[in-house]
């Protein structure tokens, strides 16, 4: 009985041995193996692989970036303001003697009254008496036993003041010509023109006849 016991742990004592020298001899055998040398390129230098690595950003990240990219981004420049357009010399402005509109005037006849007339009838009537107040018969041509009849054209301005009085028709007598000037003359100034009239002068044409009446 003593006998068997001694021989079971002897037993196991040489299996435990025979269990350390393969461990020894599976680890000497990979310590003898030989070390495969690094990837070499052709030069003999060692080769290094390189990998790409690309970051990804998150949505929330790439939104705030996206936004301040706008922001930073220059502002549109507006459109250039088109040029501005040479102005036209203004137009050369008229001469006064262009500007100035033609005189409203009328014409009548002591002689003869129109029905276009009628509004200056009561005026011509004024022309009437202060005219043969002053028209007489000159004494000399009435010593010569001159007659005849003087058409004259005088023109009155709206004060009644005289402008212009002149012979249309002679009556081939100088005095009896000269003496129609002269009544024209002595009856100026006339009375100035009524508020209705919408004329700037009248002219007037009288006949003055001279008949010799012997004594």
């Amino acid at each position: 009985m003593s006998c068997m016991n001694t021989a079971e742990p002897r037993s196991r004592l040489r299996s435990f041995h025979v269990f350390l020298c393969a461990s020894l001899l599976v680890h000497a055998g990979v310590l003898m193996l030989p070390l495969k040398p690094p990837i070499t390129t052709a030069a003999g230098e060692p080769f290094n692989r390189l990998f790409a690595v690309e970051l990804l950003m998150p949505e929330d990240a790439r939104e705030e970036n996206a936004t301040a990219q706008k922001s930073a981004a220059p502002p549109a420049l507006p459109d250039p303001a088109p040029a501005p357009q040479a102005k036209k010399p203004p137009a050369a402005k008229p001469a006064a003697s262009e500007k100035k509109a033609p005189v409203r005037e009328a014409t009548v006849s002591l002689d003869r009254l129109s029905d276009a007339d009628a509004q200056y009838r009561f005026y011509l009537g004024h022309l009437r008496s202060k005219i043969s107040a002053e028209w007489q018969y000159p004494p000399e041509a009435s010593n010569r036993g001159l007659s005849g009849t003087v058409s004259v054209r005088f023109s009155i301005a709206p004060s009644g003041r005289l402008t212009d009085v002149s012979v249309t028709n002679s009556s081939a007598h100088s005095l009896l010509d000269d003496e129609a000037l002269r009544t024209i003359r002595a009856a100026a100034p006339f009375h100035p023109f009524p508020q209705e009239f919408t004329i700037e002068k009248l002219n007037v044409s009288a006949s003055f006849e001279y008949e010799f009446s012997g004594r």
